[in-house]
């Protein structure tokens, strides 16, 4: 990440690829990360509420605690790492003043908040599953938007 300190980014068009090509496998990873949630967990209130809470009607018992927290720890792991990455990048490409250090810093609380809302919806019910989903894919709305916004923005440099 040299590209960070000096201003390589403009004169080398390797390194732009390069970075580019990591933008689009953050983008890859952001739209599986959906589907990956919506087939685990399910990203209708009704499916994320019946898996987390269970369904006495439907005799589905709920999660277990260990698989929710082994899912909540991969999230957080990842949705850090990537963050930090697209943090790192969205940084260097755009101007000082822009309004993405505001988008940036309501994306990191978003992204933080959502691990943290699946783990209590186990112990406070459907409100928070019904949170947990809104905050969910918001933020993975907003880091799917950046991150294409920090690609079209390496191409026009």
């Amino acid at each position: 990440m040299k590209f960070l300190t000096t201003k390589e980014l403009n004169e080398n068009p390797f390194l732009r690829y390069l970075i580019a090509g990591l933008l689009a496998f953050f983008v890859l990873f952001l739209i599986s990360d959906i589907a990956l949630h919506h087939l685990q967990i399910g990203l209708s209130f009704k499916e994320a509420c019946s898996l987390i809470l269970g369904d006495e009607e439907e005799f589905i018992e709920p999660i277990l605690l260990e698989t929710l927290l082994l899912i909540v720890h991969i999230d957080l792991f990842f949705s850090m790492l990537l963050l930090l990455c697209l943090t790192a990048i969205s940084i260097r490409v755009f101007k000082r003043g822009n309004p993405t250090f505001l988008f940036l810093n309501t994306l990191y609380i978003l992204a933080i908040l959502a691990p943290l809302l699946l783990i209590s919806s186990y112990f406070f019910g459907k409100f928070v599953v019904v949170s947990w989903v809104v905050v969910f894919v918001i933020w993975h709305i907003l880091a799917l938007f950046l991150s294409l916004k920090t690609l079209y923005a390496i191409f026009r440099l």
